[in-house]
Formats: structure tokens, C-alpha cells, sequence
């Protein structure tokens, strides 16, 4: 079996938005990267990371919890990254996405990404989540 090497191991999740257009202009073209988008990118990509954990938990086992926090801290880093990206602009269109993307789920992720950072005592990027969790419920 491979071993497992936690710093690419979710690398493809990693790749900033920004990247992965980068090659192609017209898709650069017709994605927006606005409010609505990068909230999106949050809430999503909280959901996305616990389906990806237990995938690897049951494939890789006692390897994959040794590196899970290594792991789980960068893939947060780059959403927090995101969520720090949110300008407060159009505040309708992160309540529609917040809709759109169901009002509990979303509660749930930015719960899940404030109890991470609670956890760390990172209070200023508690600060950042509290504010939109204040927007969106």
C-alpha cells in the first residue's frame, strides 16, 4: 500500500479557484468571483471535507488518522482563506446561496468551522466566521 503523505493528499481540494480557471479564458470569463461565490466555496467545502475524511478514515485506517490533522487544518486554512475573500457586497446573494445550499446545512458548516477554530483559539478567524454566521441566521 502507498503511504500516505498528508501534504498532497487532498491536493486537488486545495487548488484555489483562482488556479484552477487559470488555464482556461473563457471559462475565467464567465465565473464570477463575487460573495455568493467564495461563501459557496465555504459551505461546500466544509461539507466536502467530512465526506473526503471518512472516505480516507475507512480506506486508509490508523495511516490516515495519523496525518487527519495535518490535513484537516490545511484544507480549513484554505477555506477560511476564502471565506476572508467575502466582501460584503451583496449581502442578498449570500442569503439566496444560503438558501439555495439549505439554511441548515450551512448553519452546521459554519458551526463546524467555528468550533475548529474555537479549538485552535484562532479568535480573530472565530471573529471573521461569527460575523457571517450573524448575516446568515
Amino acid at each position: 500500500m502507498k503511504k500516505l503523505n498528508p501534504k498532497n493528499l487532498f491536493s486537488k481540494f486545495f487548488s484555489t479557484e483562482e488556479e484552477i480557471v487559470e488555464e482556461d479564458q473563457e471559462l475565467k470569463e464567465e465565473i464570477e468571483f463575487d460573495d455568493k461565490f467564495y461563501f459557496g466555496m465555504v459551505i461546500t467545502g466544509v461539507k466536502n471535507y467530512e465526506f473526503l475524511d471518512v472516505i480516507y478514515t475507512n480506506k486508509y485506517g490508523e495511516k490516515y488518522l495519523n496525518t487527519s490533522d495535518t490535513i484537516k487544518h490545511r484544507y480549513f486554512e484554505m477555506l477560511f482563506e476564502n471565506l476572508s475573500k467575502i466582501e460584503y457586497k451583496d449581502l442578498d446573494a449570500i442569503l439566496d446561496t444560503a438558501m439555495f445550499l439549505g439554511k441548515d446545512e450551512t448553519k452546521e458548516s459554519l458551526d463546524i468551522m467555528l468550533q475548529y477554530y474555537v479549538d485552535l483559539e484562532e479568535y480573530e478567524k472565530c471573529t471573521s466566521i461569527k460575523k457571517l454566521m450573524d448575516l446568515v441566521y
